[in-house]
């Protein structure tokens, strides 16, 4: 049986320039389970439209995962830095440079995982589209998964992206709670992103962002 460690984490609005602050994010509580992977706590996250997700980010762009390594702080914070290839970008650095994408949890030596609710869990392989956030030489996905976006190759061949919002609370700018919804109308809307092809996101970024 796969040892589980959940982290349940907030996600407060804070001005851009403070933003490496709540991106890192505050742990509130740690709790070692022995249970199937399984997350029930929530991570409390701005539910910000792609518009100023864009304006935040320092890098917004399409990149794979080459590798991942998880590490452990002095102080006993799990963290897994990602290197990943960037493939097209709308801002920040340029096309096919490499780049470290860092985020809470990961997994351990002994089969043990650190999850963080709503946070992302990479592979080699992994297609992802991210709005991220300069911390140093590495970045940092803005909102865990709100701002790291999955992305598939359909049996077409066309590219797909989705947000995966499991383990999120959402809340607006003034930290009202975003109803969730199970209807898939609901679904179709911002903020999710549900199967989008990939092309039309970027071309939607692009209208709403001026950058052409």
């Amino acid at each position: 049986m796969e040892r589980i460690i959940a982290t349940h984490s907030h996600l407060l609005p804070r001005p851009k320039s403070n933003f490496v602050i709540a991106a890192t994010f505050t742990a509130i509580a740690t709790v070692a389970v022995l249970i199937t992977p399984h997350v029930t706590s929530a991570a409390t996250v701005v539910a910000l439209p792609e518009s100023e997700l864009a304006s935040r980010a320092d890098l917004v762009g399409l990149a794979a995962v080459i590798e991942t390594k998880t590490t452990v702080r002095p102080g006993g914070g799990v963290f897994t830095l990602a290197q990943a290839q960037l493939a097209k970008t709308l801002s920040g650095k340029a096309e096919q440079q490499v780049i470290t994408i860092e985020y809470p949890g990961g997994d351990l030596p002994g089969g043990v995982r650190s999850v963080v609710a709503g946070a992302p869990h990479l592979k080699p392989g992994d297609l992802v589209f991210g709005f991220l956030v300069r911390n140093g030489d590495r970045f940092a996905p803005w909102g865990l998964n709100y701002g790291l976006l999955g992305v598939r190759r359909d049996a077409k061949g066309e590219y797909r992206v989705s947000r995966n919002l499991k383990g999120i609370g959402l809340v607006d700018v003034n930290g009202k709670p975003i109803a969730s919804s199970d209807n898939q109308k609901d679904k179709d809307s911002w903020p999710h992103v549900n199967d989008v092809p990939l092309n039309e996101y970027m071309a939607m970024l692009r209208e709403v962002t001026g950058n052409q």
